[in-house]
């Protein structure tokens, strides 16, 4: 073999080696971007399902803040209407007092809060506060007999017994009958008005 064959014979293999090489490469490089547009497509299916749960989550989110703002504003409506309730009846029950009824209202809340501090406190001697407007109403009435009946400034439709020494006292007021009457009507108006409305 003379040195040019020998030389074109190495050619010839380093050509052919050059072509495996390259056909490896080829293969190897889609082989890789295959792999790579596979990975690709995960991660982006991956992605898109964080994105699913994460939107998910939040419209859920949204929803059940929606829901708490919508039962704040029907708690505040209900609120208001039986405020608005409770301001009428109020008024009607402050009406009393120009009628001709007050001064009947009157002793009896006298003669019920004279007989309960009676017993809660233990003694006879009790005084009565009155408002100076309604003093006229129980003076030498025969439910105000042998009790000391005193004006007292706080005092609004209705009475206020307290021991001698101002330790006990009992308030039987229009108004603080309201407030407890409220405490006992709230759950049946609210069950009245609101059940089953929503």
């Amino acid at each position: 073999m003379s040195y040019e064959e020998f030389i074109k014979a190495i050619e010839r293999d380093a050509a052919k080696e050059r072509e495996k090489v390259l056909n490896d490469a080829r293969i190897e490089a889609d082989k890789i971007i295959k792999d790579t547009e596979a990975e690709l497509k995960r991660l982006k299916d991956e992605r898109i399902n964080e994105l699913k749960v994460y939107s998910e989550k939040d419209r859920i989110l949204t929803i059940i803040r929606a829901e708490r703002e919508a039962r704040m504003f029907l708690l505040s409506a209900r609120e208001e209407i039986l405020s608005e309730l409770f301001i009428k009846a109020e008024r009607k029950i402050f009406e009393l007092k120009k009628g001709g009824k007050y001064s009947d209202i009157l002793k009896r809340l006298l003669r019920e809060t004279v007989d309960k501090g009676r017993e809660e406190m233990d003694t006879d001697e009790l005084m009565v506060y009155i408002s100076e407007d309604d003093l006229h109403l129980l003076r030498d009435t025969a439910v105000s007999q042998g009790i000391e009946i005193k004006t007292g400034k706080e005092v609004a439709e209705g009475v206020i017994v307290a021991s001698r020494d101002d330790r006990f006292k009992l308030i039987n007021t229009l108004k603080s009958r309201m407030e407890r009457a409220k405490m006992d009507l709230l759950p049946l108006l609210n069950q009245m008005l609101f059940e089953d409305k929503v």
